[in-house]
């Protein structure tokens, strides 16, 4: 029986260094090591932002006497101007209930009577939300975070088969350009530049957007994305969350703790043949603050010098001491 054990033993100790030699060595393998080969990949520079509004030009239409109705177009259509969206047919003594007052009354000088028929075109809806006269593209430059903290998901559904005079029936939102609006602490701010390219994720579909502003609101940035792009949500939502690439590039990826900086040019040291080390500079294309995506053999300087740099499969020190520094300095040319 203790042999028995004996033998239990050794095979438990043998499993044991079996699982460090495949899962703990080649970690701590990594850990030692002081050079990595670089190779062609892509840097994206992400934001997300959690808090984001959607502004658009909207138009609620409302009865123009008491009637019955029949709408005529389905949610979502695109519909031309002049185009008859609903058969309003007189009759009847109807009551405008206090949701439709309430609407009504925050909507204001904003709806435009009609018959049926719209005056310009656009995409149809038959719910309103109240905001379609004051969130709309003349607020871009002057809306506040206040403002636009207290504005929700909510809206009234306008679909009946009668309407009293006044009532709100329908909401046209004009086609092309939309914004979406979001506010940032100054450090977040700088990833936007007014009419840089963004590729904005809303909702699992991907967007190409472009900074419209960046304004001070405050301590805040407001900052605007402008599309052109159909997306759902935008005729229907107001609050949203986004994925933003703000940068985007192809080149050669070196970790940013590899840089260091030498006779005021950026660049790696990279090991030759026999393991000298090399200052070499690089350009960044893009960076996200860990990795940085650099031009591969040479690139162009402010000066219109074509400059020697990094080629794919160099070997770079990872994290360079001042010991690597000054040896590579004595191996400038």
């Amino acid at each position: 029986m203790k042999k028995k054990w004996i033998w239990w033993g050794i095979y438990i100790i043998a499993v044991i260094l079996l699982a460090v030699i495949i899962y703990v060595v080649p970690s701590l393998m990594g850990l030692l090591d002081t050079t990595y080969t670089i190779e062609s990949g892509t840097v994206q520079v992400k934001d997300s932002v959690d808090d984001a509004w959607i502004i658009r030009d909207d138009t609620v239409y409302s009865a123009k006497e008491d009637a019955s109705m029949d709408a005529l177009v389905k949610d979502g259509t695109l519909v031309k101007g002049k185009s008859r969206v609903a058969a309003l047919k007189a009759g009847g003594s109807q009551t405008l209930g206090p949701k439709y007052m309430k609407l009504s009354h925050k909507l204001g000088k904003s709806m435009k009577s009609t018959d049926g028929t719209v005056s310009s075109g656009g995409y149809v809806s038959y719910s309103a939300d109240g905001y379609e006269g004051t969130l709309n593209s003349s607020v871009l430059d002057k809306v506040t975070e206040k403002t636009l903290k207290s504005v929700g998901n909510d809206s009234l559904d306008l679909s009946g088969s009668s309407c009293a005079a006044g009532q709100p029936i329908f909401r046209i939102t004009k086609n092309g350009t939309w914004w979406l609006v979001f506010f940032a602490d100054a450090d977040q701010a700088k990833k936007y530049t007014v009419g840089g390219k963004v590729q904005t994720t809303l909702e699992d579909k991907t967007l190409e957007t472009t900074v419209r502003s960046v304004q001070k609101d405050g301590d805040r940035r407001r900052i605007v994305l402008s599309c052109k792009e159909y997306h759902p949500s935008y005729r229907t939502e107001r609050k949203v969350s986004l994925e933003n690439v703000t940068e985007s590039d192809t080149g050669l990826l070196v970790e940013t703790r590899s840089i260091v900086k030498i006779k005021d040019r950026e660049g790696v040291l990279v090991l030759d043949k026999v393991g000298r080390k090399h200052f070499t500079p690089i350009q960044i294309k893009a960076s996200n603050g860990e990795t940085a995506a650099v031009y591969e053999d040479l690139y162009m300087n402010s000066k219109g010098e074509f400059v020697e740099t990094v080629n794919n499969y160099d070997e770079v020190v990872k994290s360079p001491s001042t010991k690597d520094i000054k040896e590579a300095k004595k191996n400038l040319n």
